[in-house]
């Protein structure tokens, strides 16, 4: 939260803290609304994985003490959520025990547009944020429970092309913040509280729920509290949205899978598939599905529910849920990475394709072997994979033998441990947890050294390097490389890398091999000056560079 003030004692009943389990830690990712005794909403971008990755902290204003940690027995993104786009980016959990018994308290959502509820948040009249969001853009997290007055932004104004232009959608969306910025939502205040009030004047507080009403979920904006960029909010509002977060919605779903190296899309719809396979209609809606190819592949027919497996495109009609395969010629496949949760970062890859950032699939050839590496930004971590058979918070190794999709979760970076659950007490409150320690992401540089005093190179270029990680309290993630200084060349380049992820308290060899030139020119030489250089990081995103001049001879 950029220009709040911190949450005074009762106020926010309603607010929840998501947390993302990977090993024995708990990363905070998100925020959320407890909407009935078991059930939470948040936006589908800040979920990811199985439900029993992720917690919910309820009962509490600070990050690391009071409240109790509750399981998640289940959760459900809408189901025309699309991560290009960010329309309809909401999502519920249904909690395994009671919130409300465990100190919450439920928050109603706002009516329908078109009731008497629009007269709460219309144009101009102030809405209530809250979160354990940055306080600056790109900042760190607060342990306290912070909250803001924020004005909804007319429709109109927030599509302009000064403000959010095209990327704005009114039927899903909704803006509040002040033209000159200065107060808004932030990293971490993902899936978290746009409330309205039912009174007027407006209350005091926000501590009385029978006062306010569910208006928005924080999703989306550029930046935290810059001019004419405002928060953008989920439009609980929105028919399709709140009848599906009420379980009163008539929607079917169309699923889409893709086999071998193609994309399908829909019309209508916002289907592009991969990473977008799934869309909730209106029953009876005809739906035409179009292939489309990748460099070098061939569309071959579709399966599932389409009428004409030969047709040139497939047109359902939705009188019930359906699915439908396209099957492609897998000369390459295509690898997507999707980010979630409220925390950001970036994700590369080698081979290089994926720059997500901005460019987030990539065609590769079938089998080529793709590592991804995360990289978080200040003020964020990196809480895990998921998808692609990769999980934990080191490298993602996977092998293009089918299209894939893999998930990059980033959380926010705290400086107060999360609060351990508290013993149950009998009546099913919380669900104890004695395993899990208390996280946070320290911003402590990882223990590592370069622990080689001589580099070998063997007949086939092999040179190993020992990276010692025995006296870090992390586990040690990143890049070694070797430099050498080749004839003509005014100074040294890279000859040779390879990823590595040491457990805290080990130390490994991790083994490159050279270059070709680079391999003659030890062969000849016999023996060479090299510099090693490693590139170390931990799961929290804190980062260390090693350097060390070394010997290099003939094995």
């Amino acid at each position: 939260m950029v220009g709040g003030t911190a949450a005074e004692s009762g106020e926010y009943p309603w607010q929840i803290a998501l947390l993302k389990k990977q090993g024995k830690k708990l990363y905070f990712i998100c925020g959320g609304t407890l909407i009935g005794a078991q059930r939470v909403v948040t936006a589908a971008h800040c979920t990811s994985g199985s439900a029993d990755s992720l917690k919910v902290l309820v009962g509490t204003q600070l990050l690391n003490s009071g409240g109790s940690i509750l399981n998640v027995s289940s959760y459900a993104d809408h189901p025309s959520y699309s991560s290009r786009t960010s329309r309809f980016d909401a999502a519920l959990l249904q909690l395994s025990s009671s919130g409300t018994a465990a100190g919450g308290q439920t928050l109603q959502l706002i009516g329908e547009e078109g009731s008497a509820d629009d007269a709460l948040w219309e144009p101009g009249d102030l809405l209530a944020i809250s979160g354990w969001g940055s306080t600056s853009e790109n900042g760190s997290i607060p342990n306290q429970l912070r909250e803001a007055r924020v004005p909804r932004v007319a429709d109109g104004t927030c599509d302009n092309s000064d403000y959010y232009g095209t990327s704005f959608d009114a039927g899903t969306m909704v803006c509040a913040g002040f033209a000159a910025g200065g107060v808004d939502t932030c990293q971490g205040d993902s899936g978290g509280p746009l409330a309205a009030s039912t009174e007027d004047p407006l209350p005091a507080s926000e501590s009385t729920t029978s006062q306010w009403r569910l208006a928005g979920i924080t999703s989306w904006g550029i930046g935290c509290a810059r001019p004419k960029k405002p928060g953008v909010y989920t439009r609980v509002a929105a028919p399709l949205i709140r009848d599906w977060i009420l379980g009163t919605s008539s929607l079917v779903t169309l699923s889409v899978s893709v086999t071998g190296s193609g994309t399908v899309t829909s019309s209508p719809g916002t289907i592009s598939c991969p990473p977008d396979c799934t869309y909730g209609y209106p029953p009876g809606q005809s739906v035409t599905l179009t292939p489309h190819t990748l460099s070098g592949s061939n569309f071959i027919q579709w399966g599932g529910a389409c009428p004409d497996p030969n047709a040139a495109t497939c047109t359902v009609t939705m009188d019930l849920a359906k699915s439908v395969t396209a099957q492609f010629t897998s000369t390459a496949f295509n690898l997507t990475v999707t980010k979630a949760g409220g925390g950001t970062g970036t994700v590369n890859s080698n081979p290089v394709g994926i720059d997500c950032g901005s460019d987030c699939s990539q065609t590769y050839t079938n089998g080529t072997s793709v590592t991804l590496i995360a990289a978080p930004a200040s003020g964020s971590n990196f809480a895990g994979w998921d998808g692609g058979g990769c999980s934990g918070t080191g490298t993602c190794t996977v092998s293009m033998t089918q299209a894939r999709s893999v998930t990059a979760t980033f959380g926010t970076v705290t400086q107060t441990p999360i609060a351990s659950p508290p013993p149950d007490d009998g009546q099913g409150t919380t669900e104890p947890m004695p395993d899990e320690a208390p996280v946070t992401a320290d911003e402590t540089p990882p223990v590592a050294a370069i622990a080689s005093n001589r580099l070998r190179m063997n007949d086939r270029g092999f040179v190993k390097v020992r990276i010692d990680c025995g006296d870090s309290p992390e586990d040690c993630l990143g890049e070694v490389e070797v430099r050498l200084r080749l004839p003509g060349d005014d100074t040294r380049t890279r000859v040779g890398h390879a990823e590595f992820d040491i457990a805290a308290g080990e130390s490994h060899r991790v083994k490159l091999r050279l270059r070709r030139r680079a391999r003659r020119f030890v062969r000849r030489e016999e023996e060479v000056r090299a510099k090693v250089v490693a590139h170390v990081h931990d799961a929290a995103g804190n980062t260390d560079k090693l350097r060390k001049k070394l010997l290099l001879r003939l094995a």
